[in-house]
């Protein structure tokens, strides 16, 4: 359940507050980006690979919001990554990018307009 914390008339302050709308709302919108069809596996092995890409130093680089990006945009061009990470090219090595990219279309396989991924899709013919 979504919370929040904050002001409100009645409550003391840090008080929580269940937000019903928020939560659907959130989810009404999830279920229009690549986020609809992962889950929480996939973002698992994700994760875990990427602490273990260059000794975990990439890991440690990325921030938490960096790490977020990754896994609800799921960046399947690097121009893509260069773009939701910031300052990526002075951050990371250029080949970094490919590396990250490499385990983006590995955990989280590009959706085809059905909704179904590729990798699923070209084993069923």
């Amino acid at each position: 359940m979504l919370e929040v914390f904050g002001r409100q008339p009645g409550r003391k302050p840090g008080q929580k507050v269940f937000q019903p709308w928020i939560h659907s709302k959130t989810l009404e919108y999830l279920k229009t980006t690549p986020v609809k069809g992962q889950s929480s596996s996939q973002a698992r092995g994700f994760i875990e690979e990427l602490k273990q890409l260059r000794e975990g130093e990439i890991f440690k680089e990325l921030t938490k919001a960096d790490k977020l990006q990754l896994i609800n945009i799921q960046p399947q061009e690097e121009s893509t990554l260069y773009a939701i990470i910031e300052e990526f090219e002075t951050r990371f090595p250029e080949e970094v990018a490919e590396e990250i990219q490499a385990l983006v279309c590995k955990h989280f396989p590009k959706q085809t307009p059905e909704g179904d991924n590729t990798a699923s899709a070209s084993a069923a013919e």
